[in-house]
């Protein structure tokens, strides 16, 4: 709920510490807030710097070494060394864990998909969820989406 209402109000670290508390939740600073949440998560961000005329690339890969963008020539880091943009990127394995280690979540993303096959009438073009719709339907054809263990990303 503290990051939550952090993020939704676009309140700043030191804005976050002056409020004291959230109703329900005392949050004594921003500092002890994220230390919360990372102990109770296992989610790792992996920051990337990344051209500061978004669309253009991230520095990474083949461009890791790179100083400024070569498709548009931007450079990478502010005067004082800073990059002047970030790209924040939680990898899909720890992402994967978190939900599906969570029992009553993963009972419900696993059960959703036939609920809504179940509720929806077969009149074509009637489209209730993705899980009703024509791609879906074609790749069930092609003998995917079987189990109820099977994911999507997309």
């Amino acid at each position: 709920r503290w990051l939550n209402f952090k993020l939704m109000h676009k309140i700043d670290n030191v804005g976050f510490s002056l409020l004291g508390k959230i109703p329900g939740i005392t949050a004594k600073s921003w500092y002890l807030c994220k230390e919360i949440i990372n102990r109770c998560i296992v989610l790792f961000p992996v920051i990337y710097n990344c051209c500061p005329k978004v669309p253009c690339i991230n520095f990474f890969g083949t461009y890791a070494e790179e100083q400024s963008c070569p498709k548009c020539h931007e450079e990478r880091y502010q005067p004082s060394g800073s990059p002047r943009k970030t790209f924040t990127y939680i990898p899909l394995r720890p992402r994967l864990h978190a939900i599906f280690g969570q029992v009553e979540l993963a009972r419900r993303l696993q059960e959703y998909p036939s609920e809504v096959m179940r509720k929806c009438s077969d009149e074509p073009g009637s489209v209730m969820d993705f899980w009703n719709g024509d791609l879906v339907k074609r790749l069930r054809l092609d003998g995917f989406f079987e189990t109820r263990t099977e994911i999507a990303l997309a």
